[in-house]
C-alpha cells in the first residue's frame, strides 16, 4: 500500500466524530442545507461561500433542475403515491404509469448521510484554488514550448490570464497583491476548473514520483512514519511538499525537484499547450499573438466545419459539435456534465441556441483537453467500475454479502441488485455517485463499503425497519408497496428543456 493509499485509509476509518449531523429520523431535503455548508478543509478560498447548485446536484448525481424541488421534499418514507402524478389523486392513480414525485429516496439518503459524516469523501469536488498558487506553479514553464525553464520572474504574471481563455487585463486582476479585490473577485468556474485540472495533474505526478522516491531511499522503518505520508486526499498535497520531503539530503531532493520539474514540463508542453495550440486554431487567431493579448474571443460565424483539422474543430451549439456529442461519448450523467465544465444547465442550453457561435475559451479549452485526454477526465470523474466487479470486491470484505443486496446497499432492492450484476450490466443512474465512489476507495481500502453499509442502516433505523428483514427482502418501506425497491435501471433526465 502507498504511502497517499495509507493516508486515504487512516482518513475514511476515523469513527464518529463530534458534533457531526446523524439525524435519527429519515433524511428529506431539510438537510441538502447541511450539505451546502460542508466544511471543505484545504478549500483557500473560504470567500466563495457555500458548495453551489452544481457541486450538490454532482455530490448527489441529480439533474440541476431537481435541486429546488428537493430541498422541501420530504423523504420517500413519508409519501405513499410516490408515483402518482399530482393532478391525480391517490385513491385513482395508475402507481406504475404516473410521474414520480419528488422526494428524498433512500439512495439520496444514503449520500447524503455518508456525506455529512464522513465529509472526507465529498473530496470528490476538489479545493478551490488561489490563482496566486497555480502562478507559482506554473510560472517556470510560462515561455515556448521546448525551451529552457524560466527563473522566477513577477513580470510574467502579465501573460497569466491567456493561458485560461482570459486576457490580458484579466491577469493583473486574477493576480493582484491587493486584499480587497482577491476578497471580491472570483474566477468564472470554467477558470476554476481549469486551474484545477492543472493542480490534479501536477498532483498526481508528485504522488507518483514521490512513493518511488520514498520505497526507494527511505529506511524501511521510517516508510511508515506519518510526517512522510501525504495527508491531503486532493491536488492540496502539492501544500505539503516541503514537509513530506524533509527527510531527504540536499543532493537527494535536488534529485527530486528536477525529476518532477522535468515530468511536469512534459505534460504541459505535449498536453496543455497543445491543448491552447489547437483552441487558438479553431478560433482562427495565431497561438503566439494570443497567448501575449488573451483574445480569444472572435465574433465570425462557424458556417462550415470542414476547412479544420479534426482535432482543432471550432467548438459550438451545432447538434455535430463537441458540445452536444461529448456526453455521449463518455457516458458522463447530466450532472456530472455540467459541474465538469463549470456551466450551469442554462448556459448550456444558451450555447445550443447558438450553432454557429463559438461557446467561452475557458470552456472551450476544458471540453477540448477532455476529449483529446481522457486520462485528464478521470482526475475529476472516476468512472464506476462495473457491478460484477464491485460485488466481488465486497464479498472479499463480506463473504456473507448476497447479489441481491449489492441494490440494497445503494438504496435501491433486491431487484436491482440482480438486474445491475448480469454480465454486461452497467451501474444505473441512482447508483452511479456511490459505485463511483467505491471504485476510487477500494483500491486504497474496503472503509467505503463499511462505511455505506453503515449509512444505510442507519437510513433503514431511522425509517422503522427492521435490519434482518431489509438485507432479506430489500424493502425500504413498511408497507409492501414500494416503490424503492424497484430501482432497478433508474435513469436521470436528460439535459433537456
Amino acid at each position: 500500500m502507498t504511502d497517499h493509499e495509507n493516508a486515504k485509509t487512516i482518513k475514511a476509518s476515523q469513527g464518529t466524530r463530534p458534533n457531526v449531523l446523524e439525524p435519527e429520523t429519515p433524511i428529506d431535503g431539510s438537510s441538502l442545507r447541511q450539505l451546502e455548508v460542508l466544511d471543505r478543509k484545504g478549500d483557500a478560498m473560504h470567500h466563495m461561500g457555500n458548495l453551489t447548485n452544481t457541486d450538490l446536484a454532482f455530490l448527489l448525481n441529480i439533474p440541476t433542475q431537481q435541486l429546488s424541488a428537493l430541498r422541501t421534499a420530504k423523504s420517500s418514507a413519508d409519501v405513499i403515491d410516490r408515483r402518482v402524478s399530482r393532478k391525480t389523486p391517490a385513491s385513482k392513480g395508475q402507481r406504475k404509469t404516473g410521474q414520480s414525485l419528488k422526494c428524498i429516496r433512500p439512495y439520496h439518503a444514503i449520500l447524503i448521510r455518508l456525506f455529512l459524516k464522513y465529509p472526507e469523501y465529498a473530496t470528490i469536488i476538489p479545493p478551490y484554488p488561489m490563482s496566486r498558487e497555480v502562478f507559482d506553479l506554473i510560472q517556470p514553464f510560462m515561455r515556448p514550448p521546448g525551451e529552457p525553464l524560466e527563473e522566477p520572474n513577477e513580470k510574467q504574471k502579465r501573460w497569466f490570464g491567456q493561458l485560461f481563455g482570459r486576457s490580458l487585463i484579466i491577469s493583473y486582476k486574477m493576480l493582484s497583491t491587493d486584499p480587497q479585490i482577491q476578497m471580491n473577485r472570483n474566477n468564472s468556474r470554467p477558470v476554476v476548473q481549469l486551474q484545477t485540472l492543472i493542480l490534479l495533474r501536477f498532483a498526481k505526478i508528485f504522488r507518483e514520483l514521490y512513493t518511488q522516491y520514498r520505497d526507494r531511499f527511505l529506511p524501511l522503518k521510517e516508510q511508515r512514519n506519518p510526517l512522510y505520508l501525504p495527508e491531503a486526499l486532493s491536488w492540496d498535497v502539492l501544500r505539503e511538499r516541503d514537509s513530506l520531503t524533509d527527510w531527504m539530503d540536499d543532493k537527494l531532493y535536488e534529485s527530486f525537484e528536477t525529476d518532477l520539474l522535468e515530468r511536469w514540463r512534459q505534460w504541459w508542453d505535449t498536453k496543455y499547450m497543445t491543448t491552447l495550440r489547437l483552441e487558438a486554431e479553431s478560433r482562427d487567431i495565431g497561438f503566439e499573438d494570443v497567448l501575449k493579448t488573451g483574445q480569444w474571443q472572435t465574433k465570425e460565424p462557424v458556417t462550415s466545419f470542414k476547412d479544420y483539422p479534426r482535432n482543432a474543430k471550432p467548438i459550438t451549439g451545432a447538434d455535430t459539435s463537441l458540445l452536444t456529442l461529448f456526453r455521449d461519448m463518455t457516458k458522463l450523467s447530466s450532472s456530472e456534465f455540467v459541474w465538469l465544465l463549470g456551466i450551469s444547465p442554462k448556459t448550456y442550453f444558451m450555447y445550443r441556441k447558438r450553432p454557429e457561435e463559438r461557446i467561452d475559451a475557458a470552456t472551450s479549452i476544458l471540453l477540448r483537453h477532455f476529449y483529446l485526454n481522457p486520462d485528464d477526465l478521470d482526475l475529476f470523474i472516476r468512472a464506476p467500475s462495473s457491478p460484477l466487479d464491485l460485488l466481488q470486491t465486497i464479498q472479499e470484505a463480506d463473504p456473507t454479502f448476497e447479489r441481491k443486496q449489492l441494490g440494497i446497499l445503494l438504496g435501491g432492492g433486491a431487484i436491482a441488485g440482480y438486474n445491475m450484476t448480469r454480465p454486461n450490466a452497467e451501474v444505473p443512474s441512482f447508483a452511479r455517485r456511490a459505485a463511483s465512489l467505491m471504485t476510487e476507495h477500494f483500491e486504497y481500502s474496503n472503509s467505503i463499503y463499511w462505511h455505506i453499509r453503515e449509512c444505510a442502516e442507519a437510513e433503514a433505523k431511522a425509517r422503522g425497519l427492521d435490519l434482518d428483514e431489509l438485507w432479506s427482502g430489500g424493502s425500504w418501506h413498511q408497507s409492501e408497496d414500494d416503490d424503492d425497491a424497484n430501482q432497478d435501471g433508474h435513469t436521470e433526465s436528460e439535459l433537456d428543456e
